[in-house]
Order: C-alpha cells, then structure tokens, then sequence
C-alpha cells in the first residue's frame, strides 16, 4: 500500500506540485443513489486548463485510442468505466475533479486515490452536498420528533406516580430522558449542523423507537465511513 501511495505521489511531484495544492472542485450537481452516495456530479471547471498526466505518459498511441473509445461506448451504455484516474491511471466510473488554484490546472481523479489524499477536501465536499440534500427533510423531521416524543401511546407509559416512562426494546426511558433528548433537538442550530451530527441523532431517535422518515431511515443500515460514498 505504501508503493502504491508513494507512485500517486510522483504523478503530484511529476508536475511539480504536493497533493496539499489540490483541492476538489467546487460540486455544483449532483445525484444520489439509494444508499446515499453521490454519482454523477458536476463541477464548476470554468477558468481551469484540464490536464492529463496519465494518458501522456502513455507511449502507444493505439492503447490510447483503445482507452478513448471504451469510455465513449461505457458513457453511452452504462458500462463499468467511463475514465481513467489520471493520478494512478486505473479505470473509474464516478470521476471527481480536482484543481490547482494558483496554476488553473484540473484534473480527473479517482476515489481510492482521493481518499488516500484527504488534504484534498474530499470528504468536506460530500459532507456538503449531503447536508444541503436532506437538511429540510430533516429540519421537518426534527420539528415533529420534539411535538411527537410525549403524544404517542404506542411508546408512553406511565408509573405509580403517574409520571411518564418510555418502554422501548425491553428497556424503560423516564421522563428526565425524553426531556433531555427534546431539549437537545430544540436547541440545535441548522445552520452549522453536519452529516455526522444528523446521523448520530436519527440513530438516537430510531434506538428510542421514534419514527424515522425513509428518506432518513435508510441510511442507518449503512456505515457512513467516507468510502461508502463512494463507489
């Protein structure tokens, strides 16, 4: 792995820069597929001269040329790669960009070559996208969750008080948690809120037995590790 890593690095230097000079291009689209990974994004390339340092370094013309027209016929059909990392010159299918700010270079790379860099702000990049993507569906969700915690009597009982408790998966949660769990959802501040943070308090809530939206809810079947953003 370390070879591996130290050859990437010499397509870097190669060009007289440090993987730190890099950065992924500002994401201005993009899809998500059932898991929540992105696919398909568009960056904002304007003003960049694209480079190719793995297609140069190719010597036979006709390999090329091969190479060109695989990822043509791929694009149109689906197929598995539609380009080259030109980092590490393996095969790819969802390419991410990346930009020399000072030299206006870009350049296609790859994931596994992205997160081996993260000076690169992969991950600050997905993070980003996934927010804007679902914040609204989740700010209603949080909206319902804290007028919902004490009006529900599938989840409300109480005892020889007469004080509430919560029976969820054979454990009971007295009212001092569900208070403390609302309080937090109430003061939660949107505008600096990220995709590890919402994870963390969908998971919160679906342990407590609290519904869960399924645009929310599928994502708690899957590790959020930034490779599973990828594919």
């Amino acid at each position: 792995m370390h070879a591996i890593k130290e050859r990437k690095l010499e397509t870097f230097r190669e060009l007289g820069t440090e993987p730190g000079e890099w950065k992924v291009a500002k994401i201005l689209q993009c899809e998500f597929d059932e898991y929540g990974k992105i696919v398909n994004p568009i960056f904002k390339t304007t003003g960049y001269q694209f480079i190719t340092p793995f297609f140069d370094s190719i010597m036979d013309s006709t390999k090329f040329n091969e190479f060109l027209s695989q990822h043509k016929d791929n694009r149109l059909s689906g197929g598995p790669f539609t380009d080259n990392c030109q980092v590490c010159g393996h095969e790819i299918k969802n390419c991410w960009i990346i930009i020399h700010e000072e030299r206006k270079l870009a350049m296609v790379i790859g994931c596994v070559c992205a997160q081996n860099y993260p000076e690169l702000g992969i991950e600050e990049a997905i993070e980003i996208m996934w927010t804007q993507k679902y914040l609204n569906i989740f700010k209603d969700w949080v909206f319902t969750t804290k007028h919902h915690i004490w009006h529900t009597n599938q989840f409300q009982r109480h005892d020889s008080q007469g004080n509430p408790r919560f029976w969820c998966n054979g454990r009971r949660y007295i009212k001092k948690d569900a208070h403390s769990f609302q309080s937090e959802l109430g003061r939660l501040d949107f505008s600096s809120i990220g995709k590890k943070e919402m994870l963390s308090l969908i998971r919160r809530a679906y342990n407590r037995d609290l519904p869960i939206p399924q645009e929310l809810k599928k994502f708690l079947r899957h590790k959020t590790s930034l490779d599973q953003y990828f594919h």
